[in-house]
């Protein structure tokens, strides 16, 4: 019997993605499959220490993860990126807080810090803190990886594989190119670990931030002049739109220090009750979108999701804490800035638990409190123009300027073709997913994209 893992994710003769169209694509699963891509082939003797050795495209998590487990199993490892360092997308990123364990919530491991919180190591450290000091615990833990294992881990930046991998016998000769350097090397599997793709946070002439780009999100004022009221639209109903809607929202980082908050001081809310309903909830809906294949496969899953979580939100309400009014003003900003994310459908995408759960509640108590509405769904973003200055996709040159958007009905079925004014925002937000990276070394599709992952390595 062939090897599960290996058989999902492989996509030539002895080449594995393990990192672009697999969902659920967080930085933990990606170490994961590092790992398990690893152990795999070594059992199967499709690496070994004699003559086999192995080609790792890309180092970031994944990438980084399996090469250095390669390398203190005694297997030589090449891990080549086309960048000049690894981990570049954490690395200039001093406005995004990662922890390991905050998006598993409600399960009982949730508040844990630290990756992996039991079973065995991993080669890269992980305690929750901002992307920036991350990537500077992984770059250590690589660099002692290197010179520990010095004859079997070289890495070499800058340098791309920009032919597919030829098959001479049972090992695979792949064109590696630095600079103006070209060479061909010998390997007994590649695995091709160099991200998702792109983001799509540009519409037209406009650019926002991208997700791992430094932000001001978080500042006072999010950053502008105090003669400056924010006035914020995010498009989008992913991870991405929603964790900015909290942190603009709110000024935290952390959704984990925004429950935990809640949960200390509305301790009249049965909050054991709704977290039960929610993981029954979350778990239903894992099972099914497993099996999905498109939009109009998840519409359903994503609805009935989504209904959990608002009737959730209700059933807190209905309580009418005195606690619960006192923690959600001392939760959000003062004063309330003008905020509406505006989502595709009826439901937001797949997105991690305690974000959907945190967004709906803060946007029901605006609607109660002062009747300001948060959410516009059914609608997608369709043009963004500067009110008094040219948009020229420069994110710095836009942030704080006025600009008008046009949105457009959408569902996960069809889409309008009459637009409407979305009104004017001097902070647009754009998270539309990701483009997938270029095919030079052939195809990239793996056998099952949609996956369930172990919470630690098993």
């Amino acid at each position: 019997m062939s090897d599960p893992f290996l058989l999902q994710h492989r996509v030539g003769h002895r080449q594995y993605n393990i990192s672009e169209s697999v969902s659920p694509a967080s930085i933990r699963d990606q170490m994961i499959r590092g790992r398990l891509v690893v152990d795999r082939l070594t059992e199967l003797g499709h690496i070994n220490r004699i003559d086999r050795r192995l080609l790792v495209i890309g180092a970031g998590a994944a990438g980084a993860t399996a090469a250095m487990r390669a390398a203190e199993t005694g297997i030589h490892t090449t891990l080549v990126d086309r960048d000049q360092r690894p981990f570049m997308r954490q690395r200039g990123c001093m406005s995004r807080w990662l922890d390991p364990a905050q998006y598993d919530w409600p399960l009982e491991h949730w508040t844990a810090r630290t990756f992996p919180w039991a079973s065995k190591p991993m080669p890269l450290p992980w305690s929750a803190a901002h992307a920036v000091d991350v990537a500077g615990m992984w770059d250590i833990a690589l660099t002692a990886c290197r010179a520990a294992h010095r004859a079997n881990l070289e890495i070499y930046p800058n340098t791309t594989c920009p032919a597919k991998p030829q098959r001479t016998g049972a090992l695979l000769d792949v064109q590696l190119v630095t600079g103006t350097t070209q060479r061909t090397q010998s390997f007994g599997a590649v695995v091709i670990g160099h991200g998702p793709g792109s983001e799509k946070c540009t519409i037209g002439a406009y650019s926002g931030f991208r997700f791992w780009d430094t932000d001001t999100f978080e500042q006072p004022n999010l950053g502008l002049p105090s003669g400056i009221a924010p006035a914020i639209l995010i498009s989008g109903g992913g991870d991405g739109a929603l964790q900015d809607f909290l942190r603009i929202t709110t000024g935290e980082s952390s959704a984990k220090t925004l429950y935990q908050q809640l949960r200390n001081t509305a301790n009249d809310v049965p909050w054991t009750k709704v977290e039960a309903a929610i993981q029954c909830a979350e778990d239903q809906a894992t099972r099914a979108y497993v099996w999905g294949a498109n939009d109009g496969h998840d519409h359903g899953v994503l609805q009935t999701l989504q209904s959990v979580h608002e009737q959730q939100v209700r059933t807190i309400f209905s309580i009418r804490s005195q606690q619960l009014e006192y923690a959600m003003r001392g939760m959000l900003r003062q004063p309330v800035p003008s905020v509406l994310l505006v989502c595709r459908c009826t439901h937001f995408a797949r997105a991690y638990a305690l974000n959907r759960f945190l967004v709906l509640l803060i946007a029901e108590y605006a609607n109660r409190a002062d009747r300001r509405q948060f959410l516009k769904f059914g609608h997608e973003l369709e043009g963004v123009a500067g009110v008094s200055h040219t948009c020229q996709n420069d994110p710095q040159a836009c942030f704080g300027q006025d600009h008008e958007g046009k949105l457009i009905e959408a569902s996960c079925f069809s889409k309008g073709v009459s637009s409407i004014a979305a009104g004017t925002h001097n902070v647009v937000v754009v998270r539309h997913g990701v483009r997938p990276p270029d095919k030079r070394l052939g195809t990239f599709k793996v056998r099952l994209p949609r996956q369930i992952l172990p919470y630690v390595f098993p």
